[in-house]
Parts: structure tokens; sequence; C-alpha cells
């Protein structure tokens, strides 16, 4: 199968870079934002969304912004320089999942300056301790790309307070392998690759595709990229002239499942990144 130039470059370039300086955090720790129950609460980099009626009646819920020192005792030992966030009362229950978002801004990474060509898309999840004292990934986790703004999103669904963490634990490259016009007949190809530390068992573990009109063009079929470590693609088959809007979404299984934060016996869990353009069949 082919190999996508773009992507082979992003690769090179990504371990040659050197991380920039870290700039101010999103949020001051000891920040409190409170909000009645069935809105949405902001509080500094984290905002909860808990649907109408999910948190007991009268309850109002806070967000508290934590310094990485505060973290509990258990984490003691995972390095972390980001802001954590605890969702009060820590006892409060949603009888519908209430969803969560964390906004990291590309300074809390060492990011002074962001290109997606070189510097991929944020792999990352969300952690909580639930009642029994256990720690679990959010569910139902997604991440988000807001370069115009200078940050990513990462969110993911949870039943109940208490603290929240981010994990992040690598990124992926994205490439178009084909440029931006494909003959009618023929395919073009978008391919995503892991990059994360050599002890990660992170992978892509599917890869699906969608575009505005498929008349026009349509999506095919999924493959490994040959001889690239956790790369994957997918083509889509142009049938008839025209532009199509497509998106590619990514499922990257086992994000952050080693290293430190095995000490609390996280299992792994799924995060889906979509890359998304126009493409000309002529």
């Amino acid at each position: 199968m082919r190999r996508s130039g773009r992507l082979f470059a992003a690769a090179v370039l990504l371990v040659l870079a050197v991380p920039a300086s870290v700039v101010a955090q999103t949020a001051s720790p000891g920040s409190e934002s409170p909000g009645p129950s069935g809105s949405s609460v902001a509080g500094g980099g984290l905002a909860v969304d808990a649907p109408d009626g999910a948190a007991p009646a009268g309850t109002t819920v806070t967000i508290v912004a934590r310094d990485p020192s505060e973290r509990p005792d258990e984490l003691a030992g995972i390095p972390t320089t980001l802001t954590f966030y605890e969702v009060q009362p820590a006892d409060v229950t949603f009888s519908t999942p209430a969803t969560v978002t964390r906004t990291i801004g590309f300074g809390e990474l060492g990011i002074e300056q962001y290109d997606p060509f070189t510097d991929g898309v944020i792999l990352g999840s969300l952690f909580t301790r639930v009642g029994d004292g256990t720690w679990a990934w959010l569910q139902d986790a997604s991440v988000g790309l807001d370069e115009a703004d200078n940050r990513f999103t990462v969110t993911g669904t949870t039943d109940h307070g208490g603290p929240i963490l981010a994990d992040v634990v690598g990124n992926i490259l994205l490439a178009n392998e084909d440029g931006t016009t494909t003959p009618v007949g023929e395919s073009f190809h978008v391919e995503g690759q892991v990059r994360v530390d050599a002890t990660s068992r992170a992978d892509i573990a599917a890869v699906a595709g969608t575009t505005s009109d498929e008349t026009v063009a349509k999506p095919g079929d999924s493959y490994d990229v040959t001889f690239f470590d956790r790369a994957e693609g997918i083509e889509f088959q142009c049938l008839a002239p025209g532009t199509v809007h497509y998106e590619t979404t990514f499922t990257v299984h086992g994000v952050a499942d080693v290293g430190p934060l095995s000490a609390i016996s996280l299992d792994g869990t799924d995060v889906s990144v979509t890359q998304s353009g126009d493409h000309t069949c002529s």
C-alpha cells in the first residue's frame, strides 16, 4: 500500500522536534465556579454539562481547580504539570451521565506554536476516583482540536463528582495521502499514525469514514500502512465529478494503559480523533 509522504515527513519532524518552554496554566488553582443542577458549569479549563434533572434537586455543582501538587496520595508518584479539578460535592451522583470537557491550552503541553503537520493531534483521556476509592477512565472519550484558540479539548462522561485528571500520552499524526483532487474511478486515502512512548500498547483499533455525498465519493476499506508501526488508513472511492466533505474517525485503543498509571490499575480506554476536509473528484 502506498505511503503518504506528508505523514512520513511529519513523523520524522516530530521525532526531531525539541519541546518549547511551558507557559501559563489555563486556570488558577483554588478557583471555583458554581452552577445549578442541570446546567453547564465551567471552572478554568474544565466544564461539566449535566442534563436537566440529572443531579438531586437543590444541588449546586461546583468546580474547584487544584495545583498538581495537591493530587491524591496514590497519585503522588505520577508525574504531571497539569492543573486538575474537583467536581463538588464529591458525593453527588448524576442519574444521567454528565459530559465533562477538559480544555488544554497548547502552553500547558509546552507548545508555543502549533502546527498539526508536525505536532499532530493530542491523544489523551480523563480519569476520576469512583465511590469505592478506585480509579476509572471517563467513558465516551474523544479529542477535539481548536487550532484558532490554541487549545485541545478532551471529553468524557461521568455519573459522579470527585477529582478529574487529564492524562496526555502522545499524539496522532494525520494526513490526506493524495492531495485535494483525484480522478473519477480512483481513490484517495487518509492515514493516521499513533506516536507514543515505546512501552505503550496504544494502537489504532478502527478507522471509519463518511462523505457529504456518496454519489460523488464514498468510503471504502481501511488498511494497515505498510512498514509503519501503529499506522492505518482508509480509502475513499471517487465515483463522479464533484467536491465532497469527508470525515475520517480514528479510534485509538489502549490509550495510557501502561506506564505510571498502572500503579492505580486503570484499564485501557478508547479515544476517537476525527480528520476532516474537502476533496474534489475530477
